[in-house]
């Protein structure tokens, strides 16, 4: 494999170890705020039933 060959692969293993990461990031915030969703739809719920 030649340098150019070798420095490219090192490059694209960074790029998607970092790009897994960012998934990872997103994945715990979109289950954090879809957690958040399903609370305020159930608070909205009951008080719909109360009035």
């Amino acid at each position: 494999m030649s340098e150019l060959a070798a420095r490219l692969a090192a490059h694209q293993r960074q790029e998607i170890a970092s790009l897994e990461r960012a998934v990872e990031v997103h994945r715990g915030l979109a289950d954090k705020y879809e957690r958040r969703l399903e609370e305020l739809r159930e608070i909205y719920e009951r008080s719909e039933r109360e009035c």
